[in-house]
């Protein structure tokens, strides 16, 4: 799914095509399902089926469908997937950010994490602050060359690469630095 939502700048279609053609559209969807996935030896099923875009009053509107949603594993990544290419999409139409909205049609919790979601519940609120907006999509290819650096264990290199990219991705790089650490480490 990732590789497919970060082409390259520009590159997000058919959303950003349809949109930019005719901002009335209501065939802005990019389709995330394969059938062929619903085997019931496939591995892995993608959760999230369908995202529509809608631009209403020069702002970006963002609906996600879920086939499946894990609350501890699956649903914060996929809201921050979700709204990040809403964002991205928005900055390359040159509209605005509009509202979101998350539809799981199977919500769900695990016997295994309740522990971990109880103790979430019960712990005190994180003071947080908003992301900072991308403001541009010139550097997702660059960001990508990191990401991947980290992933094969080129920590120096991702390092490296990741200090010549704008403020916003590199925020976004330091998880990545974290958790290619220990899992490096882990391995050793």
């Amino acid at each position: 799914m990732g590789g497919r939502s970060f082409a390259p700048p520009g590159d997000c279609a058919p959303p950003a095509g349809l949109l930019g053609d005719d901002p009335h559209s209501r065939r802005a969807v990019l389709w995330l399902f394969d059938e062929r996935e619903i085997d019931r030896a496939a591995p892995d099923v993608s959760c999230m089926t369908a995202i529509q875009f809608l631009v209403r009053g020069a702002k970006l509107h963002c609906m996600v469908n879920m086939r499946s949603n894990d609350v501890i594993l699956g649903l914060n990544y996929d809201l921050f997937f979700a709204t990040m290419l809403q964002e991205r999409l928005a900055l390359e139409l040159g509209v605005g950010l509009g509202w979101y909205a998350h539809r799981a049609n199977s919500l769900h919790l695990y016997e295994r994490h309740r522990d971990m979601a109880e103790a979430i519940a019960a712990a005190a609120a994180i003071k947080s602050r908003p992301m900072a907006a991308m403001g541009e999509t010139d550097s997702i290819s660059r960001f990508l060359a990191v990401e991947e650096a980290f992933r094969l264990g080129q920590g120096a290199r991702a390092e490296a690469l990741a200090e010549r990219l704008p403020a916003y991705w590199r925020r976004l790089a330091k998880p990545l630095s974290k958790l290619s650490r220990k899992r490096h480490e882990a391995r050793a």
